[in-house]
């Protein structure tokens, strides 16, 4: 018993074993299978997109999985020109909604910004949905282009002043917002909307961009075992967390925006239906001020 014990600890996994840790056992090959297969179907217009990133000669790729939000990737793409011009932003769509789909690609032509959209995505769960799209992007675009540095960023997490990512970067191997494991000691991932990598080491390591709930870590959580668990942590940095608060138009509501490192804005819930009065008056003010500063 011990030694069973020794060998949970040993890789980072929870020593009581209930219910849920078998039922998590049993999905973890289905999990895994799916996201293998996903990642063999073939996206429309991969060449192009691949021989388009080559002639930009970009060797740092900032990848943002888009879903169904035309004006978060028009806001995105503006921003991350001012804020971030020596990183090459690539839009990856993997939104369910048919017209959402066109306006989004017909942004992205419209400031001449490299689009893929993703091949149909089997998952109806937005974390796993997510996943599978990360986990695509990796398999078929960054491990081809093989950038010096990648990141992945959420669709709604805004750029608003210069950031010190490159920094950061210098300095270690992956960089971004620390997610602990809840019930592990010792065992953590990075967001999956704020994540950067040094992708000349990176691909000797195994990434999986999958949740991974025995040790209850969300989207990215199986980069603990592939990755995160070999790099030291204790001499590592991670994201500054703050909060903004703004007024809505009417100034009789206040909406607490989540900060990181001061340089980027994450619109929480950005996704979420908002067609009620409450809801489009939340998206409209945060619209309005991340306009503003883009």
């Amino acid at each position: 018993m011990r030694g069973l014990k020794r060998l949970l600890r040993k890789h980072g996994l929870p020593q009581k074993v209930g219910p849920r840790t078998l039922l998590q056992l049993v999905k973890l090959p289905r999990n895994t299978f799916t996201s293998w297969l996903y990642c063999k179907f073939q996206a429309r217009g991969l060449q192009s997109f691949l021989a388009a990133l080559d002639r930009e000669g970009r060797r740092k790729v900032l990848c943002v999985i888009s879903f169904n939000l035309p004006w978060a990737v028009d806001l995105m793409i503006r921003s991350c020109s001012r804020f971030l011009p020596d990183w090459q932003l690539a839009i990856f769509d993997n939104s369910n909604d048919k017209a959402a789909r066109a306006e989004i690609s017909a942004i992205c032509a419209r400031y001449n910004t490299p689009y893929l959209g993703l091949p149909k995505n089997p998952e109806w769960s937005p974390n796993r949905s997510h996943a599978l799209a990360l986990n695509w992007v990796y398999r078929n675009i960054i491990s081809v282009v093989r950038p010096l540095r990648f990141g992945f960023l959420d669709h709604d997490c805004f750029p608003i002043a210069p950031p010190s990512i490159d920094a950061r970067l210098d300095e270690q191997l992956a960089y971004g917002d620390l997610r602990p494991s809840k019930i592990v000691e010792g065992v953590w991932n990075l967001w999956a909307g704020y994540m950067f990598f040094d992708g000349a080491v990176i691909e000797r390591f195994h990434l999986d961009f999958n949740h991974d709930q025995m040790r209850r870590l969300d989207t990215g959580g199986r980069n603990w075992a592939g990755l995160y668990r070999h790099l030291p942590r204790e001499k590592m940095s991670f994201a500054t967390s703050s909060g903004k608060t703004i007024l809505s138009h009417n100034l009789d509501v206040s909406y607490a925006l989540q900060c990181l490192d001061l340089s980027f804005c994450h619109v929480g819930g950005a996704s979420y239906d908002h067609s009620d009065a409450v809801g489009h008056e939340y998206v409209s003010s945060v619209r309005d001020f991340l306009e503003n500063i883009s």
